[in-house]
């Protein structure tokens, strides 16, 4: 008898026990080795963590033009429900919602559709991972620049002819897509002698230069002009460039 109930009360305190235990505490995924650490990183990227350690942010790139993609990797706990939120300084946000993969990873890329209203504005980046056994969640921040879109984007460069011959002229044309734009112009022959000139686009946005070939090819088939154009306008810049095959003088 007095074993028996030795092994009822035995059986009570081990039911007690379990009922004081709290739940466990679910584990994160391990951080893989091609997420660094520490931010800025030297590839532009924002790289932060939450204050348990246990959550990673990456964004990408820090500096964006309007349109162009952003993206955002998170790395914490298993199958965790995630809460982006991007926040404009207008007041705009755009929210997305997922979870975690089996691994911890959730992903995350998409444009900016904000257009700062001077040249730049900086946006916010919140997120929320709340594990799925735990009624908490860990939050993360950090911000990136929104650049106005390029005014360049659709600068183009052409010349005629295609391939040109020693003695005859090279007709170099920019088409900026905008009048009083800043053009420098250079032609660079195999011998590293160039030719430069500077002017601005016209009323309908294009720059036409003429200029003179002298190189003599000696011969040499694979001979070439390096014709680069610099544009600039309002602060912005875009580099242009084409390379043109030379023919020998006949």
């Amino acid at each position: 008898m007095a074993a028996a109930a030795t092994d009822v009360h035995s059986a009570v305190g081990a039911v007690l026990s379990a009922r004081r235990k709290p739940p466990a505490r679910p584990t994160p995924a391990p951080v893989p080795t091609s997420v660094p650490t520490s931010a800025p990183g030297a590839s532009g990227s924002a790289v932060v963590q939450s204050a348990s350690g246990l959550t990673t942010l990456l964004v990408t790139p820090l500096v964006v033009r309007t349109h162009e993609q952003i993206i955002i990797r998170v790395h914490s706990y298993r199958l965790a429900g995630v809460l982006v939120t991007i926040a404009y300084p207008d007041g705009q946000s755009v929210v997305r919602r997922g979870r975690t993969t089996l691994g911890g990873e959730y992903l995350l890329q998409l444009p900016v559709v904000y257009e700062p209203l001077d040249r730049s504005a900086v946006a916010s980046v919140t997120v929320s991972v709340a594990p799925r056994a735990t009624g908490g969640a860990e939050t993360v921040q950090t911000t990136f620049t929104v650049l106005r879109p390029s005014l360049l984007s659709g600068a183009s460069l052409r010349v005629r002819p295609a391939r040109v011959r020693t003695g005859q002229s090279l007709e170099v044309i920019v088409r900026a897509g905008l009048p009083y734009v800043q053009v420098h112009l250079t032609v660079l022959d195999p011998s590293q002698q160039s030719v430069s000139t500077d002017g601005s686009t016209d009323a309908a946005g294009t720059f036409v230069a003429t200029i003179p070939v002298s190189y003599d090819t000696h011969g040499r088939s694979d001979a070439a002009l390096l014709v680069t154009a610099v544009l600039s306008y309002e602060g912005q810049t875009r580099l242009l460039q084409q390379r043109v095959p030379l023919i020998g003088s006949r």
